[in-house]
């Protein structure tokens, strides 16, 4: 056996047992009434120490969004059950775009040889779509998921984009989708029964989450047809001129 493939068979053994861990702790945990006692447990401590929890939350979001670890997903829900829409959308966005801004200078300057051999052919998308719409396209890219979050961010670090305007860009992209989440999230934590999952408050939140990439791509699509209709006369106009 080629020793490559004895890597290859060494690493999937070894995921398939990470997983089968993973999968045997969380069929423990992953209850109901666990995750209502640890959503207690965490408000609790909040009102006692609300600034240490949340630079707690907010140093541990930056750190696994930073190193391109997936998982921030259930940070966002855990952050409406605890925090609340009005408190988590203080600090939630800033702390996802700060993680994301840690993970594009670290594409660019640390990890730039393996995202490309790695993403090749979508880094050349990208590069053109960049080229062509600038910020508008990072936008795009936040508010209509066609790629990973993560992977954009990885992505953009190999692109001509600024730090300054991916950090603004991807602060306004990504809160309509993380408040989404956090009501998401404040309703997981008033669920005491499978029944009360399917509440008005947490069924308009997944409603929300699921319509929002169609309606951005609509208003991304309406943006750009009116481009397209204004560019020729402008055209027109330094001819004429």
């Amino acid at each position: 056996m080629a020793p490559r493939t004895q890597k290859v068979l060494l690493i999937g053994a070894l995921v398939i047992v990470i997983l089968g861990l993973l999968s045997l702790v969380l069929s423990k945990h992953l209850t109901i009434q666990q995750l209502q006692e640890d959503a207690k447990y965490l408000q609790g401590y909040y009102e006692k120490n609300p600034g240490k929890l949340i630079l707690a939350f907010f140093l541990g979001y930056v750190l696994l969004a930073g190193l391109a670890i997936p998982g921030t997903i259930f940070l966002n829900l855990a952050a409406g059950a605890v925090f609340g829409l009005g408190v988590g959308v203080l600090f939630v966005p800033l702390a996802t775009t700060c993680g994301a801004a840690v993970c594009f200078l670290l594409s660019r300057f640390l990890l730039r040889r393996h995202v490309e051999k790695i993403f090749a052919k979508k880094l050349t998308a990208v590069n053109e779509g960049v080229a062509k719409d600038g910020i508008y396209y990072l936008l795009s890219l936040r508010l209509v998921p066609i790629f990973p979050f993560i992977l954009v961010n990885l992505i953009m670090g190999l692109t001509s984009l600024r730090l300054g305007s991916f950090f603004v860009v991807t602060l306004i992209g990504v809160l309509p989708r993380i408040v989404a989440y956090l009501i998401a999230g404040a309703g997981l934590s008033e669920v005491t029964s499978l029944r009360s999952i399917l509440s008005l408050r947490l069924m308009s939140a997944f409603f929300i989450l699921g319509f929002l990439p169609l309606i951005f791509k609509f208003m991304v699509r309406l943006f750009h047809s009116r481009k397209m209709q204004v560019s020729p006369c402008v055209k027109k106009r330094q001819q004429t001129e």
